[in-house]
Formats: structure tokens, C-alpha cells, sequence
């Protein structure tokens, strides 16, 4: 993807009369992109979790945050503004809804794909090579379910993975590599699980 007509493909269209259902709530609601045209003029860009919404050509759209969505609206001279950004918290289109997941499948493998690419430069430029097998062998792979534990003081209790497979976005590539600290002890931080 790289122009703003594709973007726009890879995009929910907003119009008058879009429904968002939020399915946690049990709760449908009409969006008023006309709101958001009239307060903007120009190119602008809001972001929140993970999703983008933007103006382009007085047409309001919807896509997965992605480093290529960033780059092609920052190409094209846009700034951020602060406005509604429809489904950002687990929302979706009423009638559009497979082709937002689809997005979303999409936008996950990116930040997958963008994330490998980044740990090979990154390790190259500094002469590490591939994990060993053997090494690997070594590690725990902490479950999606959770891993269970019977604690000293007498509870039991699960232990979840700082990020799983299933809610790979661009946050939680950010810990990947990254240490846990608890009272003294540091453990590395989970391994990404299917």
C-alpha cells in the first residue's frame, strides 16, 4: 500500500447512517461524520487503539493503524487533530463488519511482519545472529489459557503472557523483548503464542 487511493480502499468508508454496534454493551449507534467534516478542513488525521480515521477529499474513513498508513498520510501533509475515532474500543461497523476484521487480520500481520524486519536489522547491525534451537528448546512458551500456578501462599492463580497472538497490535509489539520486574526478580517477558 502506498498511495492514498489505496489507503482509501483499505478503508470504511463513513457515511451518514453508519452504524457502530458495540457488542460488549449491546448497544448500536449512528455515526455523524458530518460532524467531523464541518469542524475540519484539510488534511487531519485522528488516532485511538490501534485505528486511524481520516479525512480525504470532505470523506470520512476507518482503517487499522499501520507503519504504511503513517507514512502515507504523513507523505501527503497530514497533520493530527483530536475527533472521534470510530471503531477504536472494540466497536465495529454494523454492516461491514467481516471486512473490519478483515482489516484487522490484515493490520495484525503487518505489525508482525514490520516487527520481524526490524529484529533482523536491528541484529544484524549488531552482529547477533539466530537464536539456537537448543536455546529455544530451553524456553517456556506461556499458553494463550494462561499457565497455571499454585502460589506459596496458599492460592491458585494463572499467569498470562505480556502479549498473545490473538492481540498482536502495535502496543504490544513495543514489549516484546522487554523484561518483567517482580519484587526484585526480573523474568523475560513472554514469547507470542498462535
Amino acid at each position: 500500500m502506498n498511495t492514498l487511493e489505496e489507503l482509501k480502499q483499505n478503508s470504511i468508508h463513513i457515511i451518514p447512517g453508519t452504524i457502530a454496534c458495540w457488542p460488549q454493551h449491546d448497544q448500536e449507534e449512528e455515526i455523524h461524520p458530518e460532524e467531523m467534516l464541518s469542524k475540519f478542513n484539510g488534511r487531519v488525521y485522528a488516532a485511538n487503539n490501534s485505528t486511524i480515521a481520516f479525512i480525504l477529499d470532505q470523506e470520512f474513513f476507518v482503517t487499522p493503524y499501520t507503519r504504511a498508513t503513517m507514512r502515507i498520510l504523513r507523505d501527503a501533509g497530514y497533520t493530527e487533530a483530536s475527533f472521534y475515532v470510530p471503531f477504536s474500543n472494540w466497536d465495529y461497523p454494523k454492516y461491514a463488519a467481516e471486512r473490519w476484521l478483515e482489516l484487522r487480520r490484515w493490520a495484525q500481520q503487518t505489525y508482525l511482519e514490520d516487527y520481524n524486519r526490524d529484529a533482523n536489522e536491528w541484529s544484524d547491525k549488531h552482529g547477533f545472529s539466530a537464536i539456537s534451537d537448543e536455546a529455544i528448546a530451553k524456553t517456556i512458551c506461556v499458553p494463550t489459557t494462561g499457565l497455571p500456578f499454585h502460589s506459596p501462599r496458599g492460592y491458585d492463580d494463572k499467569y498470562y503472557g505480556t502479549c498473545q497472538g490473538y492481540c498482536l497490535d502495535c502496543s504490544a509489539v513495543m514489549v516484546i523483548g522487554t523484561f518483567c520486574r517482580n519484587n526484585g526478580v526480573s523474568s523475560p517477558s513472554s514469547t507470542v503464542t498462535e
